[in-house]
């Protein structure tokens, strides 16, 4: 059995439990010796255990307990000393003997014993009687990350000494994953690692932020830290059970160079960092001067910035977009007010966003009109959805006011159109994109208004889409897709959310119907605004809106048929011959077939373009009255409407 190096001349003893990884061994009995009575050698020294390679929480003191009613107390610590110091003096056999581990409690002199009868068999402080229960002897362990000799009670022949729930207990028999190992002087033993890396930020790089975020893999549970040269240190993690880490940086940096060294605690390994802070140019305004006047509707707004950032000045008073540009690789901005100004002090804020870094500028001037002009433009606004709102739709709509007669374009943060429309000469604008979107937040993007191809005001949208919840969806039960109609007017039904709006539109785009308020009962019923002639209605569509914004849409697809009109023979004429001949006018395209009284197929056409079919009866048949079958219409496999037959046949073509 392998062992480690004799203890006799030991003065500190430190017990190592680990929590050990890897398949248990197989549960057999330990191979070592009973107890005999005359092994007396012992050492003493205090009880430190190890229940993992490293971290918070890795290794375990051994204290004394307060009686004999209670379990063998066990604090757990970080570190191998901390635990040291906290650890009292117990009497262990040597490491090739067999006897107790005793210790003085509350000044008597106790013997560990576990209690076998208890679920997680808690070893408690009792008398010495010299018992086999009293008695421990020595077992190798060696597993992945831990190796040595461990204490099994019973002379041997019970479990392996370990630590559960901050008490002394022991394991199953045989099983390493449960047992402890002891070391000389406390030492803990030498388990694999996973090396520490730093994979951010990379060695020499240069960084933008003044906390930037150290990252990268190591060892599971050990603790991180980030030391600059001086010694200090500025950032701190703990490896995640998966082998990562991150260290966010706690203090902010001084702009310049920066080196220093990441530690992993665990094995006390390092690597080296270094980077460069390098601050962001802040924000200027150079033109308009601060509290300048200016004489043009739309001056020239310029500065500098950091290359890259993006810029925007917002009227302070009503929020309007006055730049929305770009900073040039030289540093330098400029654009022309995206809006016509009116006669008034302005007072703005100039912003400047690079890399989640906000600086601001103040901008205040005052604009004069050098001539009375016509009455000022109106300004594009955006009403629906509003700045922060939530839609419920992947097809949103948007609704503002606007000049009447401009072009209103939807333009998204790809700079691509979504969507354009006139504004009314109520002043009123709306647009539907031309796409569907996914749940999450838009923005970035904006509205522009443009008179005579010349972009006059913008604003920008943010607004984020979450499907409803608990809206109920559009139905449409009349008429069905591929159905038909026989009356000239549609009657379209259906059901909705109570509350939401109803409307039919052509595929032209034109409102043929609509219902402002589905009732409480969530039916609805809209009739068609006009009489269709007979034909396939296909392309157009019903579409719910809650609240204002579009919730539902149903493309329709029917057809208004023609009614089926029998021209011979007509209801009681007589016709001569023995093989009748039905002719008549119908639905294009409808299918028109004969059925006898007793269900005889008696034939079948399919109408012809021009509106006519005529159908002759399959074989001769016998001068009499008939009457009882039907002809019926079919459009795309409907039945429409029928007509009942009832005629004389003469027999005779003579």
């Amino acid at each position: 059995m392998k062992r480690l190096a004799p203890l006799s001349a030991i003065g500190l003893v430190g017990v190592l439990a680990a929590g050990l990884v890897g398949a248990p061994a197989s549960a057999t009995t330990p191979d070592v010796a009973t107890p005999d009575s005359s092994v007396t050698a012992s050492i003493s020294g205090r009880f430190v255990g190890q229940m993992r390679a490293g971290g918070v929480g890795a290794y375990f003191a051994v204290t004394s307990s307060g009686n004999t009613s209670n379990p063998t107390p066990a604090s757990v610590h970080t570190s191998v000393g901390e635990a040291l110091a906290a650890a009292t003096e117990w009497t262990f056999p040597e490491l090739d003997g067999v006897g107790p581990i005793r210790g003085v409690v509350n000044g008597w002199e106790r013997c560990l014993e576990p209690n076998p009868e208890q679920r997680y068999k808690y070893v408690y402080p009792a008398t010495c009687n010299g018992s086999l229960a009293q008695e421990w002897a020595w077992q190798d362990i060696e597993t992945s990350e831990l190796s040595g000799s461990g204490l099994v009670s019973s002379g041997g022949q019970g479990g392996f000494l370990r630590q559960f729930a901050g008490m002394l207990a022991v394991g199953g028999i045989g099983i390493p994953s449960e047992g402890a190992v002891i070391l000389p002087d406390g030492h803990a033993p030498q388990p694999v690692f996973e090396p520490l890396v730093l994979t951010a930020p990379a060695v020499g790089s240069t960084v933008r932020i003044p906390q930037p975020t150290f990252t990268g893999t190591g060892h599971p549970g050990s603790a991180i830290e980030v030391i600059e040269a001086r010694g200090g240190v500025i950032a701190s993690g703990v490896v995640n059970p998966q082998g990562s880490w991150t260290a966010p940086v706690s203090v902010a940096l001084a702009a310049g160079a920066h080196a220093g060294t990441v530690r992993q605690v665990a094995d006390d390994t390092t690597v080296p960092w270094s980077l460069t802070y390098a601050a962001v140019r802040a924000i200027t305004v150079e033109s308009p001067a601060l509290d300048s006047t200016v004489e043009v509707d739309r001056p020239i707004f310029s500065g500098r910035g950091e290359p890259g950032a993006a810029i925007t000045i917002l009227d302070d008073r009503d929020g309007v977009t006055l730049v929305d540009t770009t900073v040039t690789s030289s540093g330098t901005w400029e654009q022309q007010s995206l809006r016509a100004l009116e006669e008034r002090d302005y007072v703005a804020t100039a912003t400047q966003l690079f890399e989640q870094q906000r600086t601001t500028a103040p901008v205040r001037f005052t604009y004069r009109e050098p001539t009375p002009e016509p009455g000022p433009v109106v300004d594009v606004t955006l009403e629906s959805p509003a700045i922060g709102a939530v839609i419920t739709t992947p097809v949103p709509v948007f609704t503002g006011r606007g000049e009447p007669g401009a072009t209103v374009r939807v333009i998204g943060s790809w700079n691509s159109e979504l969507g354009n429309g006139l504004v009314t000469k109520e002043g009123t604008w709306r647009v539907e994109w031309n796409k569907s979107i996914t749940p999450g937040t838009y923005r970035g993007g904006r509205v522009v208004q443009e008179i005579s191809g010349v972009e006059q005001s913008r604003v920008p949208y943010d607004f984020v889409m979450r499907p409803g919840a608990g809206a109920a969806p559009l139905v449409v039960t009349s008429p069905k897709i591929g159905g038909a109609l026989l009356g000239p007017v549609p009657v379209f039904t259906g059901t909705a959310q109570p509350g939401a709006r109803v409307e039919i539109r052509t595929q032209w785009g034109r409102v043929a119907g609509s219902v402002d308020r589905v009732d409480s009962t969530g039916t609805w019923s809209i009739t068609w605004d006009q009489s269709l002639l007979p034909a396939r209605y296909v392309g157009g569509t019903v579409k719910q809106y809650i609240e204002g914004v579009q919730a539902g849409s149903v493309t329709y697809d029917f057809t208004i048929a023609k009614p089926l009109v029998v021209t011979s023979p007509t209801v009681g004429e007589t016709i001569s011959g023995t093989r009748p001949e039905f002719t008549g006018t119908a639905t294009p395209g409808s299918t028109i077939s004969i059925v006898g009284a007793w269900g005889t197929d008696l034939g079948s056409d399919v109408v012809r373009p021009d509106g006519t079919w005529s159908i002759l009866w399959p074989t001769d048949y016998k001068p009499g009255r008939y009457a009882g079958g039907h002809v019926k219409q079919a459009v795309n496999g409907t039945v429409v409407d029928q007509f009942a037959y009832d005629f004389i046949l003469h027999g005779s073509s003579h």
